[in-house]
């Protein structure tokens, strides 16, 4: 999942340790809404020497956004199981066996 980066207020300074391991400063965490009790982050790099650290649930949110526009745009309006089944039914590659 990509998202377009937003322009930072502020910037920061990470230092890595030996073994590439960043500290991230608390006040970065507070700008990004990220609780900073949170002990694991999604990260991706966005191909433009940038790397993007995110809060899983954060990331999920983002996801869910983008499948409801995509679905908004094609005009389903159903629950998705039902678009999966029919694109499933639709898809001469894949063969159902009868039971």
């Amino acid at each position: 999942m990509q998202t377009s980066p937003i322009p930072a207020t502020h910037s920061f300074k990470l230092k890595l340790d030996d073994r590439r391991r960043p500290t991230l400063p608390a006040n970065l965490l507070k700008e990004a809404g990220i609780d900073g009790t949170l002990t694991v982050l999604v990260a991706y790099s966005d191909k433009k020497g940038r790397i993007i650290l995110e809060d899983p649930d954060a990331a999920l949110n983002s996801l869910r956004e983008q499948i409801a526009a995509g679905m908004t745009e094609s005009g389903f309006s159903g629950p998705i199981e039902d678009q999966l089944y029919l694109n499933r039914a639709e898809d001469s590659r894949i063969e159902v066996d009868a039971e």
